[in-house]
């Protein structure tokens, strides 16, 4: 789950910062100002206003669109990863803490 989380946050980010036109279900045609970590800020063209969006979160529920030619088939792929974006790292820190008195074994 952390390798997918980790390719999604990649090629959504990477779909983010290269000019492809990103709307919102809501607020329609959206300006990238900045994608910093999990956070994207952009500016709502029609009201002028700058919003904050949790990127994969919000493209994981049908809130934003990137028109690529493969973004539907990469949401898919991604989605469920997506949804849980908060959750896998900590469960991942919580699995090798357990997992660490068998270390010497499963070398």
């Amino acid at each position: 789950d952390m390798v997918l989380l980790q390719d999604a946050q990649q090629y959504f980010g990477g779909l983010i910062t290269s000019n492809i036109p990103v709307t919102h279900k809501a607020f329609g045609e959206l300006e990238v100002v900045a994608l910093k970590g999990e956070y994207l800020s952009v500016h709502i063209k029609k009201t002028g206003e700058t919003k904050m969006f949790v990127l994969l979160n919000s493209i994981a529920n049908g809130f934003l669109k990137i028109a690529a030619d493969d973004f539907e088939e990469k949401v898919a792929l991604y989605k469920a990863v997506m949804l849980r974006e908060r959750d896998i790292p900590s469960r991942l820190t919580s699995a090798q803490t357990a997992m660490q008195p068998y270390a010497k074994y499963l070398d």
